[in-house]
């Protein structure tokens, strides 16, 4: 868990450099392909308890996914099961969502009634949510 947390919070140490820039630089996020070394695979086992256990700071958003990730409570995948339905993207990060220019090219449309008002409530959530 300790090596999880020198990763996520990007440590200048040599094998969190190595590692996000071997397998993460291209913008994809950890968790959604286990590769690596057999010990980097062997840390990423432990990804979803150390995500159920941290609470996340969002900076530039780059490390955590907008929809699976507890950047705001609820996690919206739970919270907004219709929406997310509607997601073109389902891991996304939250750096990449807010820099889409309009909120739904982020969905596939139309949307459904509950979908849309779910998508709404999303978009509220986002103009009163600050990331750097």
């Amino acid at each position: 868990m300790k090596n999880l947390d020198k990763f996520f919070n990007r440590k200048d140490i040599p094998w969190v450099n190595l590692v996000w820039e071997k397998h993460y630089k291209n913008g994809r996020l950890q968790g959604t392909v286990k590769k690596g070394s057999f010990w980097w695979r062997d840390v990423l086992k432990l990804l979803i308890p150390f995500k159920e256990m941290a609470n996340i700071q969002v900076n530039s958003g780059d490390c955590c996914f907008f929809w699976k990730d507890k950047w705001c409570t609820p996690i919206l995948e739970e919270h907004y099961p219709q929406a997310y339905s509607f997601a073109k993207k389902k891991h996304i990060s939250v750096k990449n969502a807010f820099n889409e220019a309009e909120l739904t090219d982020l969905f596939a449309l139309p949307l459904s009634q509950v979908a849309f008002d779910q998508v709404l409530s999303i978009q509220h959530r986002m103009e009163n949510s600050v990331i750097n």
